[in-house]
């Protein structure tokens, strides 16, 4: 009978992370009165939305863990067949870079007058972006102990590839990339040309 009520209780948590995927992505992350139209939306009352979660930050963190383990379940593969060359960075850091690009809640966004994210949202975002990364630190430290990469600084590597997400997730360039692949041959085009540094480096 527990077990039963347990699940009921999952599927109603579930139900209202989609109520409140489905109002952000209507109504922006601005939205007032959130937490009534979430509930109206899952079909529930207030109340009973506040046996779940306490307020909106509680929402929205859970929301935000839920969508990070969706992308970090795709990412995997990736990771476990990670090499130390540009085509496979580029392959991992084009998959996060379109992934989030895609995602309701990333266009749910209000853009600037210049049609890029606020600088605040971009700086929040960078919290669940390292987080994800340092879920795949096992999957990487794996690789290095299989003699696919190098012993690098995983900590420092996932920071450097958090800022790089970042940078191609909120801004715009020189350089007009609207496709995944076109994101990919640029990735690829600018590892090549690091990697060709360090090698050329006295």
């Amino acid at each position: 009978m527990g077990s039963v009520r347990q699940a009921k209780a999952e599927q109603q948590r579930e139900a209202i992370l989609d109520a409140a995927m489905a109002c952000l992505v209507r109504g922006g992350l601005q939205s007032d009165r959130l937490l009534s139209a979430i509930a109206r939306e899952a079909g529930i009352s207030r109340p009973t939305l506040y046996r779940y979660f306490d307020d909106y930050a509680a929402i929205r963190d859970a929301l935000t863990q839920r969508e990070l383990a969706s992308l970090v379940e795709r990412l995997l593969p990736l990771a476990d067949e990670l090499t130390w060359d540009a085509e496979s960075f580029g392959n991992l850091i084009g998959f996060i870079v379109t992934f989030v690009r895609g995602h309701p809640l990333f266009n749910a966004a209000p853009p600037d007058a210049h049609g890029t994210l606020p600088a605040q949202f971009a700086g929040q975002a960078f919290l669940p972006l390292r987080y994800a990364m340092s879920l795949l630190k096992p999957r990487i430290e794996q690789r290095i102990a299989d003699g696919a990469i190098p012993p690098i600084d995983i900590d420092f590597a996932a920071d450097l590839f958090g800022r790089i997400i970042l940078s191609f997730t909120f801004t715009n360039g020189l350089v007009q990339i609207d496709t995944a692949d076109d994101l990919r041959d640029y990735l690829k085009r600018a590892v090549t040309m690091v990697l060709g540094m360090a090698v050329t480096a006295p």
